[in-house]
């Protein structure tokens, strides 16, 4: 559950999206891979559509424009360690 705090923080801020989009997408890929077998579509489900989202999330740096991204990779200790950006 802190872990999901974690994640939630990261994206309502903006601050730490690769962190919260990687860990967030595979949290929502093992949900996914527990509800086998699916009674619905494999494809179009709503665990699916939330990893995707969360992979766009990071890779367009969404917290940027958006929240204190721009702040935060500007701190010493994301300069220091850059994959916390």
């Amino acid at each position: 559950m802190l872990g999901l705090l974690g994640i939630g923080v990261a994206l309502v801020t903006g601050a730490g999206m690769r962190i919260a989009a990687i860990t967030g997408c595979a949290l929502y890929l093992m949900m996914w891979l527990s509800a086998f077998p699916l009674e619905n579509n494999p494809f179009v489900d709503d665990h699916l559509t939330g990893a995707v989202t969360l992979v766009l999330f990071g890779l367009t740096a969404a917290g940027d424009s958006l929240g204190i991204g721009g702040w935060w990779q500007n701190t010493a200790l994301v300069r220091r360690t850059p994959f916390l950006r």
